[in-house]
This record gives structure tokens, sequence and C-alpha cells, in this order.
């Protein structure tokens, strides 16, 4: 029984057409896969953000009000995450100890730490907060965007606020669950 009438077997054409279909679909997926970190869990991060213990050979970002940050990372000096919405912070600093304390938290989104991956699963920074779900994407040779998915930063409609990153809408991040 031929599931597909139309396709015979062992046909040249057949043969051609499904090699085809899956280099465009092998291309796609590297695509897709290719420029995209992600975090993962560890509990000595949060401790060191939290005893102000962090690798003092890092660069250290914060994204929110340095009054009450919703993030902080920690990023390898080979790379630069510095923005608009990422701004750079001493770790040595007081403001910076009052920001690991005074992190933003809400009902059932607790701080935590975990390292920052590359597409290759090499550790390259560190991050610190009560967001769960974070886009990172590299660009480039030494360019990190990492973007926090931030709901209750919406208007009071409901809206979402679109944000340019480096000239990339924030509607082209594809946000992941953390590890």
């Amino acid at each position: 029984m031929q599931i597909l009438p139309f396709i015979q077997k062992n046909s040249f054409r057949t043969k051609a057409n499904l090699f085809l279909l899956s280099v465009v679909f092998l291309i796609t997926l590297i695509g897709c896969a290719g420029s995209y970190g992600r975090i993962k869990r560890d509990a000595e991060v949060k401790n060191a953000f939290e005893s102000n213990q962090v690798r003092s050979d890092y660069t250290y970002y914060y994204y929110g009000f340095d009054t009450r940050p919703y993030a902080i990372i920690g990023v390898n000096p080979k790379y630069d995450a510095g923005s608009k919405m990422w701004r750079e912070v001493d770790p040595q600093s007081e403001a910076f100890k009052k920001m690991t304390f005074w992190i933003w938290e809400d009902l059932d989104y607790y701080p935590f730490g975990a390292h920052i991956l590359d597409p290759s699963g090499n550790k390259v920074g560190l991050w610190f907060s009560s967001i769960r779900f974070v886009a990172i994407k590299f660009v480039g040779e030494n360019r990190i965007m990492v973007m926090p998915d931030t709901p209750f930063l919406r208007r009071a409609d409901n809206e979402i606020i679109e944000v340019t990153y480096y000239g990339v809408d924030s509607s082209e991040f594809h946000f992941a669950k953390t590890h």
C-alpha cells in the first residue's frame, strides 16, 4: 500500500525532491539555532551575587533602575553587552551591592543565578534575576544581546511596548524557559 500515490517508488525526481527538501530543512534548522545562547541555573552564582563575591574579571551590567534592577549580568571581557538598555556598573561599588540586595522580585518570582552559555555551551557570563525567560543572541565576533522577557512592563491596556535593541526589534527574539 502506497501512502502517497503520486510518489513513484525509486524515481529519480522523487529522490531529488526529498534531497532538496532535506537540505532546505537542515539550513533552516542550523540558521535558527546557530547564534542563540542560553542560561543554566547554578546556586553558586546566586550565592556569589548575594555575598558580593562575583568574578572580578567580568564586566557587569544592570537592566532597570539602579535602585531596583530587573537583572544583573556579568560578561566575559571578550564580549560587549552594553547598550541603552544594559548599563555598566562596577562590581566593587556600593551601588552594585545595593543592586544585588534590591533586585526585582514578585510573587513566586525569586532571584536566581545562572551561567550564560554561548551557542556551543561554553560559559561566557553570569545572570542574576527573578526573570524566568531570556533570549541571548550572539552577534558578530564579540556582541551579546541579552533580552529578558518582561511582561510586567506592559502598559495598562496590555499592549506590549516594542523595544529596539541594537537596531533589532524585540519581536525578533526567541524566548526560552530557563533550565
